[in-house]
């Protein structure tokens, strides 16, 4: 036997009974967070359906998750902590009046109803959706500029799309009344874009709803990447929060 080698093996088996013993302790510590923050979610939401503020339930946990930072002491974990004693009602009513959560979920859901409307027109060889993006990616354009980079795209930088790009601008701009153009889809009562076949531009809403087509594969609208200012303008414009959303 190798005194060296055996002395090696016992400080190694000692080691990783360490390790697995502070592996254990950190689960067990994790596990106790978790369940104390599920605790708090679940509590919060049976106030959020109680009131009413949201009735499907997954609209309920995830205005409990983003409450709840909002509406419990900074640390929850302590062992004395009650959710009870802590959380109360006003708290939770005050923050989904104060981050407009309500608002946000219905305006969430207009933008993706819309963003579904623009996907399925198209105009003379350009669809009116390519225009919004082009606008919001790249800022303000004029028609021919626009068209000129739509045609390379597509392919076809022979061909002048110019005239199909006003059109369809102008129906985004609300520029037509839609009883004397029944066959055209007129964007009158909340316009996306704004301006004229020398300079368009998105309007506030119309850069949500051009962010959220320029990423095809975003499942969400992600409304905290705009200014609260422009939030706070477009949920004006809609006079949200609607009841019948």
């Amino acid at each position: 036997m190798d005194p060296l080698l055996d002395l090696i093996k016992e400080r190694a088996r000692k080691h990783l009974k360490t390790v697995g013993e502070a592996e254990t302790e950190a689960n067990e510590w994790y596990n106790e967070r978790e369940e104390r923050r599920r605790k708090i979610n679940r509590y919060i939401q049976d106030i959020i359906e109680e009131y009413e503020i949201a009735t499907e339930p997954s609209a309920s946990q995830l205005f409990a998750t983003m409450i709840a930072p909002e509406v419990f002491p900074a640390d929850p974990y302590s062992e004395d902590y009650s959710v009870e004693e802590y959380v109360k009602a006003k708290a939770v009513l005050k923050e989904v009046i104060d981050q407009q959560l309500v608002e946000k979920k219905q305006l969430r859901r207009i933008v993706r109803k819309d963003a579904d409307r623009l996907k399925a027109k198209s105009g003379k060889g350009v669809r009116p959706a390519d225009i919004l993006v082009e606008i919001v990616i790249d800022g303000p354009k004029s028609s021919r500029s626009i068209a000129d980079r739509l045609q390379r795209k597509a392919g076809q930088p022979n061909r002048d799309w110019s005239a199909g790009v006003t059109e369809a601008a102008r129906d985004l701009a609300g520029h037509r009344d839609p009883e004397n153009h029944p066959n055209r889809d007129i964007w009158d009562e909340h316009p996306l874009l704004e301006g004229d076949s020398d300079k368009w531009q998105a309007t506030d809403y119309g850069a949500i709803v051009g962010t959220y087509l320029s990423h095809p594969q975003n499942q969400r609208v992600v409304l905290s990447d705009f200014p609260q200012k422009m939030i706070d303008q477009v949920i004006a414009e809609f006079d949200l929060p609607d009841k019948n959303l």
